[in-house]
């Protein structure tokens, strides 16, 4: 679980490594592995999801500013992070009955 201070700290500290592999990104039309694997150890993938199930379940207002933020360094990563940061969000919606099965 993280703050949204520490959210946005991190997304912070990840816009130059997201800047060098910007390119890559584009050029392989996916995120590289290394990216998808800092956004998880920043706690970035969990910032939506529910506290009962490990998540921070933080609000939209923070989900905006580490987007805007990510995509200074890379675009199409913060669109795709987004996508699936909101995703846990999504599914928080459901029945508790639900959730557990997902």
């Amino acid at each position: 679980m993280i703050s949204s201070e520490v959210a946005r700290e991190r997304a912070t500290a990840l816009v130059p490594h997201l800047a060098e592999r910007a390119a890559r990104c584009e050029m392989i039309r996916r995120c590289p592995q290394e990216t998808v694997d800092e956004l998880y150890e920043a706690g970035l993938m969990q910032m939506m999801q529910p506290l009962r199930y490990g998540g921070s379940e933080l609000n939209l207002d923070v989900v905006a500013d580490v987007a805007m933020t990510l995509a200074a360094g890379c675009a199409s990563t913060s669109w795709v992070w987004m996508n699936l940061a909101t995703h846990s969000w999504n599914i928080g919606q459901f029945s508790e009955e639900a959730q557990d099965d997902i």
